[in-house]
């Protein structure tokens, strides 16, 4: 895994850097969860990876939503309970978006912090990964508060420093998957290899 060295980097609270905020509280409105023009990515729908499974979404129809809580590209979800705590970059389609409540939506507002690096950070880092981990298991049902996710401590590197490490992160996801597929192709060829000895061996 690419792990990257902070200690020379300042360090300060996510807050300082992006707005923290917590989802649509669809629910409490009693909106229509089948059908309208505000789709409604809720927990179920940030998938591993991590991902957003914009198939498996809710669509409502709200009457007094404010235009503050729609996603606008790049925004980043972060799941606040269950067992994966991620960030996952929402990418605008043209489909008026909301992200339900527990999640929380973190949007940049530092002008160098790059949206794909910050969730690679809050991902990967394996400081910021206890820091949430520890902080998760003081609850009954582990989860994260808004507060807690805004007091993560991030660093700002130079642009061509993130640059660098989303291209160092997408070779390294792309060597994980050729590798995966390899290990699928060999297990294939032996079965079939195996399941040719016992047939001639049966002939025997």
């Amino acid at each position: 895994m690419l792990v990257m060295n902070t200690t020379a980097i300042n360090l300060r609270p996510l807050s300082d850097f992006a707005e923290v905020k917590l989802g649509y509280s669809v629910r409490t409105r009693g909106a229509n969860l089948t059908e309208g023009p505000v789709r409604v990515i809720q927990p179920r729908s940030l998938e591993a990876g991590p991902r957003i499974n914009l198939d498996n979404t809710d669509y409502t129809n709200p009457v007094d939503i404010d235009p503050r809580h729609l996603l606008l590209n790049n925004d980043l979800i972060f799941r606040t309970r269950g067992s994966r705590f991620e960030a996952t970059m929402y990418q605008n389609d043209g489909v008026a978006t909301v992200a339900a409540s527990p999640l929380v939506v973190i949007r940049v507002t530092h002008p160098t912090l790059q949206a794909g690096f910050l969730a690679w950070f809050l991902n990967n880092d394996p400081g910021t990964r206890r820091q949430v981990d520890r902080n998760a298991a003081n609850h009954t049902i582990p989860s994260l508060a808004g507060r807690t996710i805004a007091e993560i401590a991030v660093p700002v590197p130079p642009v061509e420093t993130q640059n660098l490490v989303l291209e160092a992160a997408a070779l390294g996801a792309r060597q994980q998957e050729i590798l995966r597929r390899l290990l699928e192709l060999n297990e294939k060829h032996f079965n079939a290899a195996l399941g040719q000895s016992v047939r001639r061996w049966n002939k025997e």
